[in-house]
């Protein structure tokens, strides 16, 4: 054998050791995360109570359907608020803006009483008295079609 040939079987088995000691840790590696996952899963086991795999798998995929329920359900039900607080906004800006139709209406319906209650002072003041002073005409039960000479001046 050559000195070349031997470079290169020293090269090769170098190669050789070197991947058997790469497969080897890897192995190791391998069997590390196995027995985390056994201990998890006995963990789990002892948490739940369920020894069986498929049966707890089966309870976790239940309890995550229910809780995605209870999730669709919890945003229908806020959906369903901000409508009902939405609505109740547009209440209260419909009663402000009532409020404030209803103060110019009452403020325009003491308008039109004082006016017309102005016309019937003047009247009052027109008006005989219970006793007529002596110098007065009887009064015959005769309507005048004219008005009184200050109620004239009022309505014209």
């Amino acid at each position: 054998m050559s000195l070349e040939e031997e470079a290169a079987l020293k090269r090769a088995v170098n190669k050789g050791a070197w991947e058997l000691a790469t497969q080897g840790a890897a192995r190791t590696a391998g069997m590390e995360r196995v027995q985390s996952y056994e201990e998890a899963f006995a963990r789990i086991q002892e948490a739940t109570g369920l020894a069986d795999t498929d049966e707890l798998v089966a309870k976790f995929i239940e309890s995550e359907d229910k809780n995605f329920k209870m999730f669709k359900y919890l945003n229908e039900l806020n959906a369903e608020i901000e409508k009902g607080e939405a609505e109740i906004s547009e209440i209260k800006a419909e009663m402000e803006k009532f409020r404030g139709q209803d103060k110019g209406a009452a403020s325009q319906r003491k308008r039109l009483i004082k006016e017309m209650q102005a016309p019937c002072f003047v009247c009052s003041l027109q008006r005989p008295t219970a006793q007529a002073p002596p110098s007065a005409a009887p009064d015959r039960g005769v309507a005048s079609s004219s008005p009184p000479p200050r109620i004239r001046l009022l309505v014209a």
